[in-house]
């Protein structure tokens, strides 16, 4: 079976290992190095076209196509690493399970464990979003990767990776954040923009987004309303919904996790902050929302939206007449 990491030089090249390792190790780790491919890397980029990028009988041999395996094997070393710390801290053989302990050294406290589970994390993922990224920003070079069924689906969305979420709501570019909202993404768009947009609209920006024929007008409609009406919108329910926490680089499930030394309750002054957050969200994606509709309805005719100008969202825009008394407000003094 081929795969991107099939020996130590592999790894090393990705991960500061400080100790002496060779391929021996290397076949400790492998089994977390191909389930990492396939729970991340295949779904991400399609099997058909993953695999034919790093099958020595058809793989590209471009400088593309070089650039784009190593950040892939960026990513991948970093998230097989994850999957491994776990079982590197025993020894599993026929009287069970041990952890290491001599006079020279012993296992690693599990706040270190943890902390290098999130750096590997966080590199990991980010490697994935950069390999994404260059993906797009090449896919001339790519051609049947932009034709697949996995890359339309993935344009398919109005906000299509961490890099541009933050544009409108800082995640720190954070893949795994990123993923953490896909669902509520998927919601959002159809409860909140849909009704907005009209069906109708809704669905035709949708497939110009799969085809890759955003005009010019509807992709400026998207980056200026409906992307931060978006992102602001998740982040409300993400924050009230699933308790995330901005921690820098992502955001955490939890507000409370305990300390493994010294276990603590939970700041009350943290989780007023989040509900803080959470109204704040609310309120900028609401305001959004209400431009959105504005612009729409100011600017829709039968040649500019016209999609939406002839949905029943439609709104035309009262136009109030000072000089028809029939029309004109009526002032009074008190």
């Amino acid at each position: 079976m081929n795969t991107l990491i099939d020996n130590i030089a592999g790894l090393k090249e990705h991960i500061g290992f400080n100790e002496s390792v060779n391929e021996d190790d290397f076949t400790k780790i492998q089994p977390d190095v191909l389930l990492a491919e396939d729970d991340y890397l295949r779904p991400a980029l399609g099997a058909a076209f993953y695999d034919d990028l790093i099958d020595p009988t058809t793989q590209l041999t471009s400088a593309e196509a070089d650039r784009l395996r190593y950040l892939l094997r960026s990513s991948l070393a970093n998230l097989s690493m994850v999957g491994y710390l776990d079982i590197a801290q025993v020894h599993i053989n026929g009287q069970g399970v041990q952890i290491v302990s001599t006079d020279n050294e012993k296992t690693a406290f599990q706040w270190q464990v943890n902390n290098l589970k999130t750096s590997f994390s966080r590199k990991g993922w980010n490697g994935l979003e950069k390999a994404l990224a260059y993906l797009e920003d090449h896919a001339t070079d790519f051609p049947d990767w932009a034709a697949s069924a996995t890359a339309k689906a993935a344009r398919g969305y109005f906000i299509t990776s961490a890099t541009v979420f933050s544009e409108h709501y800082n995640i720190s570019n954070a893949r795994l954040t990123f993923q953490a909202l896909a669902s509520l993404l998927r919601k959002t768009e159809r409860f909140r923009l849909e009704p907005v947009l009209g069906t109708d609209f809704f669905d035709e920006l949708k497939q110009q987004l799969r085809d890759d024929t955003l005009t010019a007008e509807n992709e400026k409609l998207l980056d200026d309303y409906v992307r931060p009406a978006l992102a602001h919108l998740v982040m409300a329910q993400a924050i009230g919904e699933l308790g995330f926490a901005l921690n820098g680089n992502a955001l955490e499930l939890n507000v409370y996790r305990p300390d493994d030394s010294n276990s603590k309750e939970s700041d009350p002054g943290l989780t007023q902050l989040l509900d803080l957050k959470a109204g704040q969200a609310l309120d900028d994606g609401e305001h959004y929302l209400r431009k959105l509709t504005k612009y729409l309805n100011l600017t829709a005719s039968a040649t500019r939206f016209a999609t939406y100008f002839t949905s029943d969202a439609y709104r035309p825009p009262v136009v109030i007449d000072y000089l028809n008394p029939l029309t004109a407000p009526v002032f009074g003094a008190f």
